[in-house]
């Protein structure tokens, strides 16, 4: 199953935190998030994450890289992705 759009928005509004997403989230939020997608996102995000730090070699981002766009649906849903990683990495700055 590709990761949509949709199912990144509902992500980010919960910033990640699926214990809040299943107390507080919609009917309709989480009828989205069948399959484990919930976690494939949270995966793919803390591997861009480690793939981005200065440390990590380059194949390592290129692999990481590579799975995030077979993840994602659309290019959009892939730059919405990325918008999340990037909002985590300055979190964490």
């Amino acid at each position: 199953m590709k990761i949509s759009v949709e199912q990144l928005r509902v992500y980010e509004r919960f910033k990640g935190d699926e214990d809040v997403f299943s107390r507080c989230g919609s009917a309709a939020e989480k009828a989205l998030f069948a399959d484990a997608v919930w976690s494939r996102i949270s995966e793919l995000v803390q591997s861009l994450l480690l793939a981005w730090s200065p440390w990590a070699a380059e194949q390592l981002r290129v692999s990481m890289e590579a799975s995030a766009h077979e993840a994602c649906a659309t290019p959009e849903a892939e730059g919405l992705l990325r918008k999340i990683v990037l909002g985590f990495a300055n979190e964490r700055a």
